[in-house]
């Protein structure tokens, strides 16, 4: 049953996918998935805590 779900969106997203190919409107959804990906990356890095560099430190004493 959940397979067949995930299949169903799977050609829905192919179609729209395609769709907007040929309808010429391909560069906005492939900027909008751009972003939609890195989203999940940048959600995901803060879910494990990681932080880059320039991000504040949190208070307390220092960690090595």
């Amino acid at each position: 049953m959940v397979y067949a779900i995930r299949q169903e969106q799977a050609q829905e997203q192919t179609y729209a996918f395609w769709s907007a190919r040929f309808s010429g409107d391909w560069e906005k959804q492939e900027r909008e998935e751009t972003r939609r990906n890195y989203a999940k990356i940048d959600a995901t890095i803060r879910a494990k805590g990681y932080r880059s560099k320039s991000a504040p430190r949190p208070p307390g004493p220092p960690t090595p």
